[in-house]
């Protein structure tokens, strides 16, 4: 199909979410969404599906596009100009001083472990609920995954194994705590244990950006977080996730590992002493064995324009999960929805809750009737998984409860007040065969 202006200007009259796993935008008008005050075209019960997520795009990420490949000539999309700005605003936002773009969350973690340039084989701490990434990248960075349970409130680290696992392996280096669907551990304690043994706490907060602890920006607290910005989480740029820290050392091997390997630098010459010619570029030397991850201008581009709508974004999250927390709440017998641990205020990313008192097949089977969208809480326990052979304390009974009972379910700013009146009575239709 011929791309001429007037299916340009077509495609910027005209609003849309970006489906997270098929990638197909489903477009609204211009009038549906004004000023933040997001309105989908009026839902249908059942005919119409809803989504665990969903991006929310309208003209100004479109404009920002289109003006990005106008000024870059149409073909030199690589980070740039609007890359250091969106690095720029994302440190600013989290009190951070250097942040590292990447091409997604699971980039954006692999790069942290590999730039805090642990010893080889060094332990490396993670909670059994997890991603699988955040396990994988522990074994690509070349350190050893400890795996110790879950709370089976929260879904987070459980802080008492965590100083069980200190006990037993004082010479552990790091620590994963893993923000499940947002929820945020209890820092407190887990920053007082991973300083007293001297190690690095890491936080992989690809699911929660926006989160607070005490007030803080919640990457603020850790020595290196990471985050995403796919199409399902809290600001999009697509695909996309970024690196956080406040340490130049750390940020410069990050950014070293990101491009290729290469000096973080500029054109001056090398004059290092390594074999190369002194009239060598210092930035086409290769320090480390590095990676193409980078991401895209037009990813910034729409970063930037996502980033000044976060809060609004946070505000119809958390509003959405209070009337999720409610209805859950009333089937005591039946379900047990996600706790908030003290200090925290989370950025929800979905709403988790175990299915106790019946079969989780037969309640997500009933939501899925009702076109009710639903995941597992990830890998549930990662142990149990083909990939999940590492060194762990005890069997994480509670990260099995949370594989085998837990789900959740979306509540994104496409999650309409209409939306949420159904799932309450689909909710309600359930537990009446239950009394």
């Amino acid at each position: 199909m011929r791309l001429t202006k007037s299916r340009i200007n077509d495609s910027v009259n005209r609003i849309g979410t970006i489906h997270p796993f098929d990638g197909a935008i489903r477009y609204y008008s211009p009038s549906s969404i004004t000023k933040m005050n997001i309105k989908s075209p009026k839902f249908k019960p059942i005919k119409d599906r809803i989504h665990y997520g969903g991006a929310v795009i309208t003209n100004e990420e479109i404009n920002a596009l289109l003006a990005t490949i106008k000024k870059n000539g149409g073909f030199n999309w690589t980070v740039g100009e609007k890359g250091r700005e969106f690095e720029k605003a994302l440190a600013d936002y989290t009190s951070h001083r250097h942040v590292i773009f990447t091409n997604s969350g699971s980039s954006a973690l692999l790069l942290g472990l590999l730039a805090l340039n642990l010893p080889k084989g060094s332990f490396v701490i993670l909670p059994a609920t997890t991603f699988p990434t955040a396990f994988s990248s522990i074994i690509y960075a070349g350190y050893k995954p400890l795996i110790i349970d879950s709370k089976v409130e929260t879904f987070n680290i459980d802080e008492k194994e965590l100083e069980k696992a200190f006990k037993k392996y004082p010479k552990t280096k790091a620590v994963i705590a893993v923000n499940i669907a947002g929820n945020i551990p209890n820092l407190d304690a887990i920053g007082k244990i991973v300083k007293r043994y001297k190690a690095k706490l890491v936080l992989d907060n690809c699911d929660g950006f926006g989160g607070k602890y005490k007030g803080k920006p919640v990457e603020s607290i850790a020595d290196v977080a990471a985050t995403s910005f796919h199409a399902a989480h809290i600001i999009t740029t697509g695909e996309g996730g970024a690196v956080f820290t406040s340490n130049p050392e750390i940020a410069m091997r990050a950014r070293q590992f990101r491009d290729w390997g290469r000096e973080d630098g500029d054109d001056s010459l090398t004059k290092l002493g390594n074999g190369l010619p002194e009239d060598y570029p210092r930035r086409y030397s290769y320090p480390v064995l590095g990676f193409n991850l980078k991401p895209l201008e037009l990813q910034a581009a729409v970063g930037l324009v996502q980033l000044k709508k976060l809060e609004k974004f946070k505000q119809i999250r958390t509003n959405n999960f209070k009337q999720l927390n409610n209805i859950f709440s009333k089937y005591p017998n039946l379900f047990k929805p996600v706790v908030i641990e003290r200090n925290a205020d989370p950025c929800w990313f979905s709403f988790p809750v175990l299915v106790i008192g019946v079969s989780r097949s037969s309640f997500v089977n009933f939501l899925s009737e009702n076109n009710i969208e639903t995941r597992p809480i990830f890998a549930g326990n990662i142990l149990r998984h083909p990939i999940g052979k590492a060194q762990s304390l005890g069997s994480c009974k509670n990260a099995d409860e949370i594989l085998e009972k837990g789900v959740f379910i979306g509540l994104s700013p496409r999650t309409t007040s209409d939306m949420i009146k159904f799932m309450g009575k689909t909710i309600n239709d359930f537990a009446k065969n239950y009394k």
